[in-house]
């Protein structure tokens, strides 16, 4: 059995069964050409394989791969920096419900970013953009429908540690447990991104509902502090992800994003980016202050934005989003990320020692 190629339409009636790769189960259909992704007259060129000639890795690799583990600081950061906060009530720490709470919020990571695989394939924005995602259904080594399947198995994982860990503080468990559901619907079905929500959900998935969590398991009780915390950090996860969509703005339709900054123009989105990269800088420091944080912390804080400053400086010299700024900034983003959060994580650490 050889390759071989099949262009369709999005009217066409097997166009989604090749998209889900439920058309064939001895053969893989893989995105090759993506045009016309306004949504209206979509035409996508697959390059249909043997699945038995693909070099595919062995499940624990593509599983890993699927987790996207260069992103793990979204989830796990927010993590770390709440135990950190709580370093004199170590003798209040519930271990079993704090390890509980650990694994969950691994698996809701890995729940999160494979629906967003997902979703991202049959958008478009994935096939359009191939430095995007894990690219692990473009490659044809996983069916969209699989990726689908591994998110709602891990989601069924999230809600069955979220209950082991419970034990502790259900009331607060059983109301986190229930707003991270309801941002993962949001997010998925792109409910009210034109208006924000979908922003609103990345903050609270990447931000408070963990510190919340993590407290609640950990310690029993979730103080203002926690909060505080949780908002800061998810500010500077919400901002990275909405600085790695822009470069796809022009590359699939406004539908496809779930952030508002699609359905805005290039040159509206790069100016209030840049304002909101600027104050979030300016920020971090302020939620320090109202921690009590050290003031050798302060001082190390331009040490640390920098690389999230020269994503901005690269941001501003982008004069459209095919510019050769951005075949370097998906990197400087994620390092600006890494940077604030490793600023967090450290001053935190420091109050262990006063």
């Amino acid at each position: 059995m050889t390759s071989h190629f099949v262009t369709l339409l999005n009217t066409d009636p097997d166009y989604r069964s090749y998209l889900l790769g439920t058309f064939s189960v001895t053969e893989r259909a893989i995105p090759v050409e993506t045009f016309g992704s306004d949504g209206h007259s979509e035409r996508v060129t697959f390059q249909v394989v043997p699945v038995d000639s693909l070099k595919i890795p062995v499940w624990w690799k593509l599983y890993l791969k699927a987790c996207r583990p260069s992103l793990l600081g979204f989830t796990m950061g927010p993590a770390v920096a709440t135990w950190l906060l709580h370093a004199r009530d170590l003798k209040s720490w519930q271990m079993w419900p704090s390890w509980f709470a650990v694994i969950g919020i691994f698996f809701l990571h890995a729940s999160a970013f494979m629906l967003n695989d997902y979703q991202d394939h049959m958008y478009g924005t994935d096939r359009m953009s191939r430095g995007r995602g894990s690219q692990l259904i473009q490659k044809g080594w996983v069916s969209a429908q699989w990726m689908l399947r591994w998110a709602w198995v891990n989601l069924f994982l999230v809600c069955l540690f979220a209950g082991l860990a419970s034990f502790q503080n259900p009331p607060t468990i059983l109301g986190v447990a229930v707003a991270s559901a309801l941002c993962l619907l949001v997010l998925t079905l792109r409910w009210g991104a034109r208006f924000g929500l979908c922003d609103l959900g990345v903050w609270l998935l990447f931000g408070p509902l963990i510190s919340i969590g993590v407290a609640a398991t950990s310690f029993g009780q979730v103080r203002r502090e926690d909060l505080v915390l949780g908002a800061a950090i998810g500010l500077i996860s919400l901002f990275s992800l909405q600085l790695r969509q822009v470069s796809s703005l022009f590359r699939s339709r406004a539908e496809a994003f779930r952030t508002f900054l699609g359905f805005l123009s290039y040159d509206t989105v790069r100016k209030l980016l840049l304002v909101e990269g600027l104050l979030l800088i300016s920020l971090q420091p302020l939620v320090a202050l109202a921690l009590r944080m050290p003031i050798v912390f302060l001082l190390l804080q331009p040490l640390f934005a920098w690389p999230m400053a020269r994503s901005l400086n690269r941001l501003q010299r982008a004069a459209s989003p095919l510019s050769s700024e951005w075949l370097s900034l998906t990197i400087a983003v994620q390092a600006g990320h890494l940077g604030l959060l490793s600023w967090w994580i450290l001053g935190l650490g420091l109050l262990w020692l006063f």
